[in-house]
């Protein structure tokens, strides 16, 4: 049925184009790939990803020569106010680690780079004093135990939303909510997790091949590669009720 645009109240028109620009313009804000938005988005991740590939027991064994005690480092938290443009893809912000034999909590600064690759390029540790550099990327990360063949996948499930009060789109994180990894051919599970409260994920340790990830309302097909993260986050369709 054709309606004559006389036909509709101006006012209407008006608030309608105000509403799908206003959704269009943050769509493309918040869009995977788009800078500072994805940076802060996939920061976690890429920084869990990079501690974890220093062994099967995902800690960092880092030696402090001050103190003369090797240190066994996971991520606690992340800063993502810090998190800023340092150079081209190239991201740097401030995250909490914590000793898991120890509970000591360390501050510290990771720049990160997401470009064809996402890694960790540089890492300081910020105590008393001047910050220590203590990883900088010229090859790859040592380990004293081999790397596992196997790789992982990590990301965040997010499901788009429209909040009525703020005449615009946002997103909202979807917490735990099951992301498994199912067989190709018979759709059996292969690896199943749940999200954080901030709708991230880690799927680790699988077997290079192609997989569906599936989530809530989501099935896609993904390929792991031996020794390597795929950064994959989830957009679900966008749900709204009074």
């Amino acid at each position: 049925m054709l309606v004559k645009m006389d036909a509709i109240p101006r006012r209407t028109i008006i608030i309608f184009c105000f509403l799908v620009l206003g959704v269009s313009a943050q769509s493309q804000q918040e869009a995977p790939g788009t800078g500072l938005a994805d940076a802060r988005l996939n920061y976690f991740s890429v920084v869990t990803a990079f501690i974890g590939n220093f062994g099967p027991d995902g800690y960092w064994p880092l030696k402090d020569d001050a103190a003369k005690e090797m240190l066994h480092l996971k991520l606690e938290s992340v800063d993502e106010k810090t998190i800023r443009l340092v150079g081209k893809n190239s991201y740097s912000g401030d995250v909490l680690l914590a000793d898991i034999k120890n509970g000591k909590k360390i501050k510290a600064n990771f720049t990160i780079i997401l470009s064809a690759k996402w890694q960790v390029s540089r890492v300081e540790l910020i105590e008393k004093g001047a910050p220590l550099l203590v990883f900088e990327r010229k090859t790859q990360p040592p380990a004293k135990t081999p790397k596992s063949a196997n790789g992982s996948a990590a990301g965040r499930l997010i499901r788009g939303g429209y909040d009525p009060a703020l005449n615009s789109a946002r997103l909202v994180d979807i917490a735990n909510q099951s992301v498994a990894l199912l067989d190709l051919k018979s759709r059996a599970t292969i690896k199943e997790t749940r999200t954080a409260e901030d709708g991230r994920f880690w799927l680790k340790n699988v077997s290079p091949g192609k997989y569906f990830i599936q989530a809530p309302g989501f099935l896609s097909l993904i390929v792991i590669k031996s020794s390597e993260t795929l950064q994959q986050n989830i957009f679900l369709p966008a749900t709204y009720s009074e």
